[in-house]
């Protein structure tokens, strides 16, 4: 894995959304919990320590994996576009209110002001996760937002040919170990939001919040 693009070298910046922007990842996981309200306590902890363990990938593919593993069930298109949809009203509001990670703002700031290009990539669906960046009060930061139905990897390389952008000089900012797949993916230097247990392997480089990334990047040197 690449180190961490000095400041002048940086082109462009890639962040996950929740729990990398936004404090809503906690949301979330409430939220996806309430969809099985009637299951069983032990059950229910094992649902919740399976959406934690896969933030970063699309509800519907958490959807289908708890019915088709855990409760063992059929779960039809019908009822999975249901499902998705009680889950996102259910969580706008809050997620739309929810507070920055700390730093998020000023590091937005800095990256603005020395002309580096940012995107938003998320494992939510694209149109609801554009509707909350500009909620939020944050479009004006971003090249583009993109979401599910693509996955994330995917989403990186399109952005990464669509605007002539050499990876190695970029930067993907993400809390999960899918937002990690996807940089390795695309030879993209990443650096990991950790608030809570460290789910990602030694040696990768991880930071509290946005200040302390700040911090780094203002640190970090260009190669001899």
């Amino acid at each position: 894995m690449r180190g961490i693009p000095a400041l002048g070298d940086l082109q462009a910046v890639f962040f996950d959304f929740d729990d990398a922007l936004a404090q809503s990842l906690d949301i979330k996981a409430e939220t996806f919990l309430s969809l099985f309200a009637e299951r069983s306590d032990a059950l229910r902890q094992q649902i919740l320590a399976f959406f934690v363990h896969n933030t970063g990938r699309s509800r519907s593919t958490k959807l289908r994996h708890v019915y088709s593993e855990m409760l063992q069930e059929p779960l039809s298109e019908e009822a999975l576009v249901t499902l998705c949809q009680q889950f996102a009203e259910r969580s706008m509001d809050a997620v739309i209110g929810s507070p920055e990670v700390p730093g998020a703002g000023a590091l937005l700031d800095e990256l603005q002001a020395r002309g580096i290009a940012m995107f938003v990539v998320s494992g939510t669906p694209e149109k609801e996760l554009q509707q909350v960046v500009e909620a939020r009060g944050m479009a004006g930061f971003f090249v583009e937002v993109r979401g599910t139905p693509v996955e994330k990897e995917i989403n990186i390389a399109e952005l990464l040919r669509a605007h002539r952008l050499d990876a190695a000089r970029c930067l993907m900012v993400g809390d999960g170990r899918v937002d990690y797949i996807a940089a390795v993916h695309n030879l993209m230097p990443f650096v990991g939001v950790v608030k809570g247990e460290n789910p990602f392997a030694p040696g990768i480089t991880v930071v509290a919040d946005l200040s302390q990334l700040q911090q780094l990047l203002q640190e970090a040197t260009s190669p001899a």
